[in-house]
């Protein structure tokens, strides 16, 4: 059963067009990852209050000649992607770093998409413990826009029946990352 479908809670009214987009998808039945009855409860995933703290410009340092490699998931399989490039940002004067990747397999996405998975002091307690996901999109700069109020939860923490890409230890943000999904 969904567990957040449970807690009563007042839910943010000031969502982004993410997360209005990430709600949508999962009340529709085409698209959810809930099961029937999970689905019939879902009123609405809960999320941190948007904060510009949180949206920051990241350094993109390319990594030549990457390698394919492969990421363990939470259903014991593993999932070819490129370790592409490392995101070098700041958040209240610290520097942090993280991996982002590009799957190989998959033609879903196009050839611009980093994935970039991550955890922060927040998981188990506000957020997901197995940690969030960020989609991005690279242009033709050496920058990159990161919005963590656009962080979501792998769809493994709804519904164990997906395999879900399990986030690199490299990528833990020594911060509490209080935006985006809550748990």
């Amino acid at each position: 059963m969904c567990a957040s479908c449970e807690k009563k809670r007042i839910h943010n009214i000031h969502l982004n067009e993410f997360q209005k987009q990430l709600n949508a998808s999962f009340k529709d039945a085409t698209t959810t990852p809930f099961n029937n009855s999970d689905l019939k409860r879902f009123r609405g995933l809960d999320f941190f209050q948007i904060d510009s703290n949180y949206i920051v410009k990241a350094e993109i340092m390319l990594i030549n000649n990457a390698k394919k490699i492969k990421l363990n998931t939470s259903t014991g399989s593993k999932l070819n992607v490129i370790k592409c490039a490392e995101l070098i940002f700041i958040i209240n004067t610290q520097e942090y770093k993280l991996s982002a990747y590009k799957y190989v397999d998959s033609n879903d996405y196009p050839p611009n998409h980093l994935f970039v998975p991550f955890l922060d002091k927040t998981n188990g307690d506000e957020t997901y413990g197995g940690g969030r996901y960020l989609d991005l999109f690279q242009d033709s700069t050496a920058k990159i826009t990161i919005d963590f109020n656009n962080s979501y939860n792998p769809l493994c923490a709804y519904n164990e029946s997906y395999s879900c890409p399990i986030v690199p230890k490299e990528n833990f943000l020594d911060i509490s990352v209080k935006a985006g999904v809550k748990y």
